[in-house]
């Protein structure tokens, strides 16, 4: 069985080269080839059959992946090397590397949506999610020259703790927020349409989402909620969000005035004179499939 391995390899600490990816996945009994995400080589690599693709990156890899690989039928196998890990925690993916591919089954996957953002900036796939607001500008923004330079144990601690220095002044925006039938308009901090439970630096903000359901789930974070929020990322391990939450297949927000936009890791780029806008997620029908932990 052939085996495609796609590295970032300056995800985590570095721990895991070239050969050791190669060396693994022999052990898991796949023939592998090896490609990284940075080469130049990447989107033919993704064009080749195989009956395995194995991401060995932290959750920007894992989307690079799945939002281009042309065949959705050829699983994957993910190896977290990253920092926050949102989508292989969300899928119970934990642990040492050696240890995951030594449970690699083809036979046991799940599947998983990946959704469509359509707004200003045109149409963008997703596999975390999307939002608006003091998330969407934390992630925008990370947490300053000092997260990448520190220990990668403390990237997530900073991460949060700019992330709450940012709520802490946060200017609330007016928002309509329509799920399928169900509408709430009001003023939010962050309106967060998620696919998975984790997001930004670790925070289960929306545990009841499942990634494969063809639901995607819309936390709201209300102005009059800043203090609840800020005693929650003061230590959310443990923790569920104190947030409401609504679920459905096709969602539309309306945003009054400037607002940060974040779509997975990345900033997309809007019209200059933009005042306001109108967003609209949904999950395309074809979905991927993603090996489970053993």
């Amino acid at each position: 069985m052939r085996a495609m391995i796609f590295h970032n390899p300056s995800a985590g600490a570095g721990d895991l080269t070239e050969e050791d990816l190669l060396e693994l996945t022999r052990s898991a009994g796949f023939q592998p080839r090896y490609c990284s995400v940075k080469g130049p080589d990447f989107a033919a690599r993704l064009r080749e059959r195989a009956d395995l693709f194995v991401v060995a990156g932290g959750d920007g890899t894992v989307q690079k992946v799945m939002t281009r690989m042309p065949d959705r039928e050829i699983p994957l196998a993910i190896l977290p090397l990253g920092t926050a890990n949102n989508i292989a925690r969300s899928l119970g993916i934990v642990g040492d590397p050696r240890r995951l591919a030594d449970g690699w089954s083809l036979s046991r996957s799940r599947r998983y949506d990946i959704g469509l953002a359509l707004g200003p900036w045109g149409a963008t796939r997703f596999v975390e999610g999307a939002g608006f607001g003091c998330i969407a500008l934390s992630i925008k923004q990370k947490a300053g020259r000092g997260m990448f330079e520190a220990d990668p144990d403390d990237k997530m601690l900073l991460a949060r703790n700019a992330l709450r220095q940012r709520l802490e002044r946060a200017e609330a925006a007016e928002a309509v927020i329509e799920v399928d039938r169900e509408v709430r308009e009001g003023k939010w901090l962050a309106v967060e349409v998620l696919n998975i439970a984790y997001t930004g630096p670790g925070l289960m903000l929306a545990p009841h989402a499942i990634p494969g359901d063809r639901r995607l789930e819309v936390v709201a974070i209300p102005a009059a909620e800043r203090a609840s929020a800020l005693d929650w990322l003061a230590g959310p391990e443990g923790r569920p969000a104190p947030f409401e939450s609504m679920r459905g297949s096709r969602v539309q927000v309306r945003c009054g005035g400037a607002q940060a936009v974040r779509i997975d890791d990345r900033s997309p780029d809007l019209p200059a004179e933009a005042d306001g806008m109108v967003a609209r997620f949904e999950l395309e029908e074809e979905q991927v499939r993603v090996l489970r932990a053993q």
